[in-house]
């Protein structure tokens, strides 16, 4: 029996998501027969091939230069497509030629498309497959699926803004591949699953989902649907029969230390607009900080972290250049302690091995000048920071565990040591002022020779948080939580503060503040190998 898993659009298809190939990874180890498939990438280049790509844009200047610019992007997406006959300046200039694109054509829908109710997504569904999607999905995605025949189709949600193609995906399989027993899974089933599990139409689109940690579910499930045994003994799995809901309990996860190396093969890494040099990996479960009051990773996630052990992140490191030719690695952690930050470089440095890679970490006075350079003669080129505010009152509110005196000098050593990094900020943190915003604008202003690019967002408040269940606490008087009740769960509660900014505030202030971003993700983009 073969098990299908599918990643949904909408993302950027900069470089693979880590979820399936761990996934697919743990079910090949365990004798499974698995097929991974990249439905995202897969529509970034349908799309592109469309008619019209210009009435993707909202403004005559983009329709205009859209319309310029299609002949060229056409011819870099059919040379990306050709890849292997291609020379490799060629391949280059094509995914910068894409990257560009994207940014003007999809980037809006990273999202627009997540900020929905449930039950919006759900009603909206197209009953007649009339749009750009369905027809992908019956052009290209159905037919194949009808020849891989698989007993179990698997789709992963990530991301807020993959629900709405994930069940319009979902729709389209139960009718056209309704043999197959169809699950799904991700951080954002694990965060709505009850919310998921409760509307009506979820039993007409799929047949279960995973919540939790998805290895050991995942392969127990393929397990029952080859011999045809009861779905009662898979953990983590909540599914319909007989127009009920049933919840089994959720299990303790796989060690970390006992899982596989990622696989990658199944994925035409040329295709991504960073060519494949760039794979993700992760080295721990949880966050060791968990204490910020608006982050919703402790839920989906669990309170209990665990980390695999250096050498066996060393050898991860090893086979993922080795298999699948990539130069460099996200190490996509939370956020890496300083002391594992150095463990790690220790067991590079001392084994005289040859990486590049980046990884996510708090901004701790415990990154010494000293450290930083060991990581960046251990290959770090890049480190990204949640700053959030650079204001202490505010930092202290979110529980973010920050001192202000310590963002300058951490940024320096990192600077001082070749390492790169990168920040982003919240606007409008409840009772917030426009005078503490200033505070965080002038610190972005005045030291961009810190930092290589920099996001700057609007506050969002999300349910199963410290500041949902205690957002008096945080000056916060009304949340309105009506519009859960009414539309199902929505990523990012109205409400109203007895100070400081409102709402409608954070919105407009995080718009007119600098937005930094850029595609060079790499030390040296022109050494990208294929290119």
């Amino acid at each position: 029996m073969k098990t299908v898993l599918l990643y949904p659009p909408r993302c950027n298809p900069r470089s693979p998501y880590l979820s399936l190939p761990s996934l697919y990874a743990s079910l090949k180890a365990a004798g499974h027969d698995v097929v991974l498939k990249d439905l995202n990438l897969d529509f970034f280049y349908h799309v592109l091939c469309k008619k019209d790509l210009e009435n993707d844009c909202t403004t005559l200047a983009e329709k205009k230069e859209i319309l310029k610019a299609t002949p060229w992007i056409r011819e870099s997406r059919s040379l990306l497509l050709a890849h292997g006959s291609v020379p490799k300046k060629h391949m280059k200039q094509a995914r910068r030629h894409l990257r560009w694109a994207y940014d003007r054509l999809f980037k809006k829908y990273e999202f627009e498309a997540g900020y929905q109710s449930i039950h919006h997504i759900m009603s909206s569904l197209p009953k007649h497959g009339d749009n750009e999607f369905a027809s992908f999905l019956k052009e290209d995605v159905i037919p194949w699926l009808k020849k891989e025949g698989p007993g179990i189709v698997g789709i992963s949600i990530v991301f807020p803004n993959q629900l709405s193609k994930s069940f319009e995906l979902a729709k389209i399989i139960k009718q056209q591949v309704a043999w197959a027993h169809l699950v799904i899974g991700g951080p954002q089933v694990t965060k709505l699953a009850e919310d998921l599990s409760s509307f009506p139409e979820m039993s007409g689109l799929i047949d279960s989902m995973i919540v939790s940690n998805g290895e050991k579910p995942l392969n127990m499930l393929a397990d029952c649907i080859k011999t045809g045994s009861t779905l009662s003994t898979v953990p983590n799995l909540i599914y319909f029969k007989e127009g009920k809901v049933i919840r089994n309990p959720v299990d303790a996860p796989q060690s970390i230390n006992e899982l596989t190396t990622p696989e990658f093969q199944d994925l035409h890494l040329h295709r991504y607009l960073l060519g494949g040099v760039i794979l993700p990996l992760i080295t721990s479960r949880g966050c060791y900080w968990g204490k910020c009051v608006f982050c919703t990773y402790r839920e989906i996630h669990g309170r209990k972290t665990e980390f695999r052990k250096i050498p066996h992140v060393v050898e991860d490191m090893l086979n993922m250049k080795k298999r699948f030719g990539c130069s460099y690695i996200h190490l996509v952690d939370d956020a890496m302690p300083p002391k594992r930050c150095g463990a790690l470089s220790n067991e590079i440095v001392s084994r005289g091995l040859d990486f590049k890679w980046k990884c996510n970490a708090r901004l701790e006075k415990a990154f010494t000048p000293e450290l930083c350079r060991l990581m960046a003669r251990a290959g770090c080129y890049k480190v990204v920071f949640g700053l959030e505010s650079y204001n202490q009152r505010v930092l202290d509110l979110m529980g973010k565990g920050i001192r202000v005196k310590h963002v300058k000098p951490v940024l320096k050593n990192f600077v001082g040591a070749g390492i790169k990094t990168s920040i982003s900020c919240m606007i409008g943190f409840p009772t917030e002022t426009a005078e503490e915003v200033e505070k965080t604008r002038r610190f972005l202003e005045e030291n961009k020779d810190l930092y290589t690019t920099c996001v700057v967002q609007a506050f969002n408040l999300e349910g199963e948080t410290e500041l949902d269940r205690n957002p008096e606490k945080f000056g916060i008087t009304r949340v309105f939580r009506e519009e859960k009740e009414r539309h199902g769960r929505r990523y990012g509660y109205r409400y109203e503060t007895k100070k400081g900014l409102s709402w409608e505030e954070s919105e407009k202030m995080a718009r007119e503040l600098q937005y930094i971003n850029t595609w060079e993700d790499l030390p040296e983009p022109e050494a990208l190998p294929g290119d």
